[in-house]
C-alpha cells in the first residue's frame, strides 16, 4: 500500500490535536482557571506523551500493522469487541466535530441556514474526500494544516499592540485545583493523537513524527490561549463561545482589512473539514478490518450522513456540546490511556509465530478503503 511520509504523519498529528481543540474548550478552560489556564495544556501534554509512549511500545511489536489488524489477528473475538469499541469512540468524535464545525459556520457565516442542512453538506463533502483513502487525506492535510500553522504563528505579530501583560497576572493566583480542572477539558481532545495508531502501517511505528505533531499542536494551542487571555482578558474569554474567533477579530491591519478574521476562518474551516475526514476514515477502516467483506468506500457516505444526523440528535444545540465536554474525558481516557496500558501487558506476538517477520518482508494487500 501507499505509505504516509514523515511530514504527513507530523501534520496529521498536529491536525488531530489542534483543530477541534482550539474552537471547543478554551472558554471552559479559562472559566475554570482564569489566567492560570495557561498552565493547563502542559499538564495535559504530559499525560498524552505517556499514553503515546505506551501505544508506541505496543505497536513496535507488530510491524506493518495498524492497531485494528493487531487486535483482530491476536484475539479474534475479544479483539473484535475492543475494535468495535474504538469504532464507536471515533464515531462519537465524528458526531462532535460535525456539530462543532456546523455550529461555527452557522454562527459566523450562515446564521439563517438550518444547521441540519450544513451538517448534511459537510457529510457529503467529507465522504467524497475520505472515500479514496488515507493518502488523499494526508495530502490535503499537508496543504491546509501548513497554512493554518503559519497563520497562527503570525498572530503574535498582528496582535502585539492589543496584548496587555497585566491580563495574565498574577500568576498561580487560584492554586492548582482550577488548573487541574482546566487540563481535564484539554487532555481528552489532544489525546485523540492515538488515532495515528489506527492509520499507521509502516514497518517502524512513527513515534517521533507523532511526538512532533503533538508538540506542534499543543504549542500552538498554548500560544492561542495566552493571546486570548492577554488580549481579551480572562473574564471576556470565558464568556465567549468561540474566544479564538473573537481574538482574530481584534486584528486591524488597515481600514479596508478590518475583517481579516474572514481570511483566517477560511483557512481553519477546510482544515477542520480534513479532521472530519480523518474521523470518518478511522470508522470505515475499522469496519473493514472487523468485517473483511465490507467495502469501506461503499460505507463512507452512509456513515458520514449517519454521523451528521447523530450530531444534531445528540447535541441539539451548542450548549449541549459544552456540557458534553465536562464528562467526555471520563470516556475518552478509557480508550486513550487505560486500554493502551492493558495492551502493553497482554498484547504480544504469538510465541513461535513468524507472522511479524513475514509481514515485514511481504506487505499485505491494500484494504478496499485505501
Amino acid at each position: 500500500m501507499d505509505r504516509l511520509s514523515s511530514r504527513q504523519v507530523v501534520m496529521l498529528g498536529c491536525l488531530m490535536t489542534l483543530n477541534a481543540t482550539l474552537a471547543s474548550i478554551p472558554s471552559q478552560m479559562v472559566e475554570a482557571a482564569k489566567q492560570d489556564a495557561i498552565f493547563a495544556y502542559p499538564l495535559a501534554l504530559a499525560a498524552v506523551i505517556f499514553s503515546w509512549w505506551v501505544i508506541s511500545r505496543v505497536m513496535k511489536r507488530f510491524p506493518n500493522r495498524d492497531l485494528y489488524a493487531v487486535l483482530v489477528e491476536r484475539f479474534p473475538y475479544l479483539g473484535r469487541m475492543i475494535g468495535a469499541g474504538y469504532i464507536l469512540f471515533f464515531f462519537v468524535i465524528s458526531m462532535r466535530d460535525y456539530h462543532q464545525l456546523g455550529s461555527f459556520i452557522n454562527y459566523s457565516l450562515l446564521p439563517r441556514t438550518p444547521i441540519i442542512i450544513l451538517l448534511l453538506i459537510l457529510a457529503v463533502c467529507s465522504a467524497w474526500v475520505a472515500r479514496p483513502g488515507v493518502v488523499i487525506i494526508a495530502r490535503m492535510t499537508e496543504i491546509y494544516q501548513t497554512f493554518l500553522v503559519i497563520v497562527i504563528l503570525m498572530l503574535p505579530l498582528l496582535l502585539v499592540r492589543e496584548f496587555q501583560l497585566r491580563n495574565v497576572q498574577p500568576i498561580w493566583e487560584y492554586g492548582g485545583v482550577p488548573v487541574l480542572k482546566a487540563s481535564w477539558y484539554a487532555v481528552a481532545y489532544i489525546g485523540e493523537l492515538i488515532g495515528l495508531a489506527f492509520l499507521s502501517k509502516n514497518e517502524s511505528f512513527p513515534f517521533r513524527q507523532g511526538m512532533y505533531g503533538l508538540l506542534w499542536g499543543v504549542g500552538l494551542l498554548q500560544l492561542l490561549i495566552f493571546l486570548c487571555i492577554g488580549v481579551l482578558n480572562p473574564e471576556l474569554t470565558s464568556r465567549f463561545i468561540y474566544p479564538n474567533h473573537h481574538l482574530i477579530r481584534e486584528i486591524r491591519i488597515t481600514d479596508f482589512l478590518d475583517r481579516f478574521d474572514v481570511f483566517i476562518v477560511g483557512i481553519w474551516i477546510p482544515a477542520m473539514m480534513v479532521k472530519t475526514c480523518v474521523n470518518l476514515y478511522l470508522v470505515t477502516n475499522g469496519i473493514t478490518r472487523l468485517l473483511p467483506r465490507a467495502s469501506g468506500s461503499s460505507l463512507t457516505l452512509s456513515i458520514a450522513v449517519l454521523a451528521s444526523v447523530g450530531a444534531i440528535t445528540f447535541f441539539p444545540d451548542y450548549m449541549q456540546l459544552l456540557e458534553f465536554n465536562k464528562t467526555w474525558p471520563l470516556i475518552a481516557l478509557f480508550f486513550e490511556m487505560i486500554l493502551p496500558l492493558s495492551f502493553l501487558i497482554w498484547l504480544k506476538p504469538a510465541k513461535g509465530s513468524h507472522a511479524v517477520k513475514e509481514e515485514a518482508a511481504s506487505p499485505r494487500t491494500p484494504s478496499p478503503n485505501v
